[in-house]
């Protein structure tokens, strides 16, 4: 009689992962879902009244590029970036 081990895949991300990218994740996914449809509705509505959605959906968008770039630890693209447009860069920097 053979003994059949089953093998327990585990698949704890808190393992892999801090608490803190996890957070970071599903608050770039919620703002995610939360810029489309924001967008898409400025699209109907009046230039008047756009003014303040236009303000909420640029601040929300630059957070999610933020959060992107910081915890996605992309930030070697960004070092990558400005040594190859190193003017465009330090005029942003400075």
């Amino acid at each position: 009689m053979q003994h059949i081990m089953k093998k327990t895949i585990q698949n704890d991300l808190t393992q892999k992962y801090s608490k803190a990218t996890i957070a970071t994740h599903w608050l770039t996914a919620l703002l995610i879902l939360i810029l489309f449809p924001l967008g898409k509705y400025m699209e109907r509505i009046e230039p008047s009244g756009k003014m303040g959605l236009i303000t909420i959906h640029a601040v929300l968008g630059i957070i999610v590029f933020v959060l992107t770039i910081v915890y996605g630890n992309n930030f070697h693209i960004i070092v990558g970036m400005c040594s190859k447009a190193h003017i465009w860069c330090n005029s942003i920097i400075i």
